[in-house]
């Protein structure tokens, strides 16, 4: 490819596959294995989907993470507010949780 095109990914993964592993017998299907992880995470960093079931595992812990940071974000102002007896019912009670969410501004889902 390099010849034809001037591409040096693969002399680049190939070079990356002998520094790490192995000297010599590396196989093709190892560097395009490579290159195609590559691009997986070259296209999830850019929020590009590839396949359902992994666009579903993606969306899934994007949604964890967000709503970490919501709960957290809600704790950190009762706190702040020393609303001790609403951080001990929003604990416990996820419905009080929704409606401080709400009443705070944090959460923007329509739940």
């Amino acid at each position: 490819m390099q010849a034809l095109e001037g591409d040096d990914r693969y002399e680049e993964v190939l070079h990356t596959l002998q520094a790490e592993e192995k000297k010599e017998g590396i196989k093709m299907s190892e560097v395009l294995d490579r290159v195609e992880n590559r691009g997986i995470i070259i296209g999830e960093s850019r929020g590009i989907v590839i396949g359902e079931s992994r666009g579903i595992v993606i969306g899934e812990k994007r949604g964890r993470e967000k709503m970490a940071h919501e709960i957290n974000t809600l704790y950190a102002a009762l706190l702040e507010q020393n609303r001790m007896d609403d951080l001990k019912r929003a604990i416990t009670d996820t419905d009080y949780q929704r409606q401080l969410l709400s009443e705070y501004g944090i959460s923007d889902d329509e739940e």
